[in-house]
């Protein structure tokens, strides 16, 4: 993944700990809540400060730090500002990394999987994105509330469509920022499918082919390495994103989402967001959720020429921000 600094994810040994006084690592003293998502980091640089505060002040930053320029730790409860240094003797820039996770199996062979670390690098104005590959079957058991924001890839079938579904739910449920593209798209509207409208034997064709309710089904046109003009719909939160009302994207799909079932989805709270040439639904959001956005197309390929895509710079935004 290149242009991210890796911090490892090391077990043990550091805790996280932010002090209410002047001293640093002083275990007398209350600690501050840590958002979930910053905890491993904040529990690193703080061992970092509590180094140079009680040692050697020429010392060098702790490796697992990796190249960053500079090095933060903030202090979070209710009656501080969140940019608040934790000691005064710290002159520290504000660089903690945002952890998101990318649900799905890792193929180096597929464009998608080489395009979106790329396109959430080029997507961070603030604090370097760090994305961690989370395969669909570690999706099972995996702790989730560490994650700032959940990414479900292209090139389904999953291993395991339960993982992804799992991960999924936990974003929804939860508030997480959550953006699902291509075959994430389609696994996150099976997710609602069976979860909010409780449509039980919702189904995907391509692993199913007899599924009783098949809320997933082959495209009349395959979308396989082909682009569309698209129209994000007025009042949507995808057409305040895009600020335009046409666009082109980019597929790999040969799947999408059953026009007989689009009706259900949206009574039960989605909103169709970007339609196709024929108005079919191209992108679904959920006005009720903080950020929540599906998409057939793939919005990461536009790393691989260098520009930012707008949907991903938004994701990237709601991710930086605290988690509740």
């Amino acid at each position: 993944m290149s242009g991210l600094q890796d911090v490892p994810d090391h077990g043990g040994g550091i805790h996280p700990a932010a002090d209410h006084g002047d001293e640093i690592g002083d275990e007398n003293q209350p600690h501050a809540a840590v958002p979930p998502h910053l905890a491993h980091t904040v529990s690193i640089v703080t061992q970092w400060l509590r180094d140079e505060v009680q040692g050697d002040k020429g010392s060098t930053p702790n490796p697992q730090l990796g190249n960053w320029h500079s090095y933060a730790i903030h202090q979070y409860d209710g009656g501080r500002d969140a940019k608040e240094p934790v000691s005064h003797q710290q002159k520290i820039e504000d660089t903690i990394a945002i952890r998101i996770a990318l649900i799905g199996d890792y193929d180096a062979g597929v464009i998608a999987h080489q395009a979106i670390p790329k396109a959430l690098a080029l997507a961070a104005d603030g604090p370097p994105v760090q994305p961690e590959w989370l395969d669909t079957e570690s999706a099972m058991t995996v702790p989730l509330d560490s994650y700032a924001g959940f990414w479900c890839v292209p090139a389904s079938p999953y291993r395991s469509m339960e993982g992804a579904l799992r991960v999924i739910r936990f974003a929804r449920e939860q508030g997480r920022p959550f953006l699902g593209t291509c075959g994430g798209c389609q696994h996150a509207v099976l997710e609602f499918a069976r979860n909010v409208l409780h449509i039980s034997g919702a189904g995907h064709t391509e692993v199913d082919p007899s599924t009783p309710e098949p809320v997933i089904t082959g495209l009349a046109c395959s979308l396989i390495e082909a682009g569309e003009v698209l129209h994000p719909v007025p009042g949507t939160r995808l057409h305040e994103i895009y600020g335009a009302d046409e666009i082109r994207e980019t597929y790999h799909c040969s799947y999408g989402l059953n026009p007989e079932y689009v009706p259900h989805l949206v009574a039960g709270g989605m909103r169709i967001g970007v339609t196709g040439p024929a108005g079919e639904a191209r992108a679904m959001e959920l006005p009720a959720h903080p950020f929540f956005f599906v998409t057939l197309f793939q919005p990461e390929r536009s790393a691989l020429s260098g520009k930012r895509h707008p949907l991903v710079k938004a994701f990237v935004a709601e991710a930086s921000g605290p988690t509740s």
